[in-house]
């Protein structure tokens, strides 16, 4: 009996010097592994052996261990922090372990490997000014709004530009050379700062992303004639810069009208021109152009080119003279309509020009524009039989690309 007795007692200390923790660690992963706010939150997980059944498992934030029944805890950013003992823009360490039931014991797993949580400050806001630049040599300014005056790095077409200070200042070619292509082009760029601490420096997150277009150079219009009747044809050319390739033109008038899609070549006639501009003649038609290039899927328009006036006429003006006896010849040449403001007026005997008037009145009864002339009698009896008779026209502002027709002739001989 008493040997019976004995190795029972010898079979449980036996037992008992046997029991050990569990040889195998866990393994620990966060996600996400970096969190921008102290209110955002992360998950933590604990994964024992598969062949191991758990009764608890521990997180172990920088020594401070969470108790966690499904090896799976989420915290936030502040919970975290607290654990800690840090503030923000912190790396914190986190290890796990777990325990399982052997008898009446409970057994301690090692430690996992750590995982690293990095909690940062908001991410910067990002402004852009100019959105819209229009040629490679001209500037457009990068902010990054950070809530610390540390250095910023500008991020262009994943390529980061660092920068001593949180705003940066680059060129339309610079840009474009960021891009790896020529304009018309969009350029994204984003920005974040950096923060140190101790040894380590944290990173920010990075702000919103903002696009900057570079348009290509404005193209040149031109006309062949300045001077147009309603009838008459004027052929427009929007010609785009040389290495620009299949573009599409639009016309527009300055004042009045939309833009309209043509050929880069198109000849219209008045009547069309006054048409596009809703006016009536005699009228001043201003014509600008641009093109577009497409980019992926969108059409990028350019810049506008400068513009051309042009006259349209309703008619040629008239004059009338009148004479006073012994002393001097009043001429008048009236305009048609009442459109055409401050108006040049020429006073031709036979072709040559004897008078500019750049004064110029409106009729009361009529609202008409006319210039007036005055010629003495004794200049008019010394004219030789080739100016014998006179006419008028008139232009914009001395413009001699918009001289109008030339009134009827008036017959000086024998007045």
């Amino acid at each position: 009996m008493a040997a019976r007795l004995l190795l029972v007692i010898l079979i449980y200390f036996t037992c008992k010097t046997q029991t050990k923790a569990p040889d195998a660690p866990p393994k620990v992963s966060v996600y996400p592994s970096a969190i921008s706010a102290e209110t955002d939150s992360v998950t933590l997980y604990c994964y024992p052996p598969p062949s191991i059944i758990v009764s608890q498992c521990y997180f172990s934030i920088e020594g401070e261990s969470i108790q966690s029944s499904t090896c799976r805890k989420t915290l936030t950013g502040t919970e975290l922090l607290a654990k800690a003992g840090q503030s923000s823009l912190s790396e914190i360490r986190v290890k796990c372990f777990y325990k399982v039931r052997q008898g009446e014991e409970e057994l301690q797993s090692s430690h996992s490997n750590p995982a690293s949580i990095f909690i940062q400050n908001l991410p910067p806001k990002l402004t852009v000014y100019p959105r819209v630049i229009s040629a490679e040599t001209d500037t457009v300014t990068l902010y990054c709004h950070s809530p610390t005056s540390t250095p910023c790095d500008f991020i262009i077409e994943e390529e980061s530009v660092q920068s001593s200070s949180c705003w940066k200042t680059l060129t339309g070619a610079e840009l474009l050379a960021k891009k790896g292509q020529s304009s018309p082009a969009e350029v994204e760029v984003k920005c974040f700062y950096t923060v140190r601490r101790g040894e380590v420096y944290f990173p920010s997150l990075r702000s919103n992303t903002l696009s900057i277009h570079i348009q290509t150079p404005a193209p040149t219009v031109t006309v062949n004639t300045r001077n147009i009747s309603e009838t008459e044809s004027v052929t427009l050319r929007c010609q785009p810069p040389p290495a620009v390739s299949a573009p599409q033109c639009y016309f527009y008038i300055v004042k009045g009208g939309f833009p309209k899609l043509l050929s880069c070549v198109e000849t219209l006639r008045g009547r069309e021109l006054l048409l596009m501009s809703q006016q009536s003649s005699p009228a001043e038609v201003e014509v600008k152009c641009f093109y577009t290039v497409k980019l992926g899927h969108l059409d990028y328009p350019s810049n506008h080119s400068d513009a051309q006036v042009m006259v349209i006429h309703s008619g040629p003006p008239q004059l009338s003279a009148q004479i006073f006896p012994g002393e001097d010849v009043l001429f008048t040449c009236s305009l048609p309509g009442s459109a055409i403001k401050d108006p040049t007026c020429n006073l031709y005997f036979g072709d040559a020009t004897v008078q500019r008037a750049n004064s110029s009145h409106r009729s009361r009864m009529d609202n008409k524009w006319f210039c007036q002339f005055y010629a003495s009698i004794n200049d008019l009896l010394r004219l030789s039989p080739q100016q014998s008779h006179a006419s008028c026209d008139y232009s914009l502002k001395g413009d001699p690309n918009t001289l109008s027709p030339h009134s009827e002739r008036y017959n000086l001989a024998g007045k």
